[in-house]
């Protein structure tokens, strides 16, 4: 009488590795590594000892074989992008980005004010020569030689320092003109 033993006979795993050229697609080991993968649990269901071998993986850093690009793509598919590992440095560097194109704009307002101050400056000093109702013949004269110099003394500021014929500039010029219309 025989009879047949229908218990599980323990064995010794033994690792199994997979070797496939450079040259099959990368896509295809990727989907077999996945494959594999997916079906660890069914293994490990019908065979204990199988879990515990493919709990090891295959250490890189040790082996003589590299791993297949699509194997190594698989392996690395959780690992953070390179924007994630990132993410602080290039917020870091978009942030100084920032702030010095806003330093820029606000150096180049600035800049701007000071010649629109500047210009300022001329306006009072073309309102100054405004003349009074009783003012003589010759001081009227020496107002307007005056504002002629002013007017010149603009121009060359404008020429030197290269400022916009901006609303500013025409301003002045409209100033300066009916003064010179008041002079005469």
């Amino acid at each position: 009488m025989s009879q047949t033993l229908r218990e599980t006979a323990l064995t010794l795993a033994v690792s199994t590795l997979l070797v496939a050229r450079e040259s099959i697609a990368e896509s295809r080991i990727y989907n077999l590594a996945a494959e594999v993968a997916r079906a660890a649990p069914t293994i490990a269901a019908a065979y204990p000892i199988a879990a515990l071998a493919q709990s090891f993986g295959v250490d890189t850093a040790i082996s003589t074989l590299g791993l297949h690009v699509g194997a190594q793509r698989y392996r690395d598919r959780n690992l953070p992008t390179f924007i994630e590992r990132y993410a602080e440095v290039l917020a870091l560097v978009g942030t100084i980005g920032i702030a010095g194109i806003s330093g820029l704009f606000a150096l180049r307002q600035r800049r701007r004010q000071a010649r629109k101050d500047r210009l300022d400056e001329f306006y009072a000093r073309a309102l100054a020569l405004r003349p009074t109702a009783d003012a003589p013949q010759n001081t009227r004269r020496e107002s307007r030689d005056a504002l002629y110099a002013l007017q010149s003394e603009v121009f060359d500021l404008v020429i030197a320092e290269r400022i916009d014929a901006d609303a500013a500039l025409v301003a002045f010029l409209a100033l300066s003109n009916r003064v010179l219309k008041e002079l005469d």
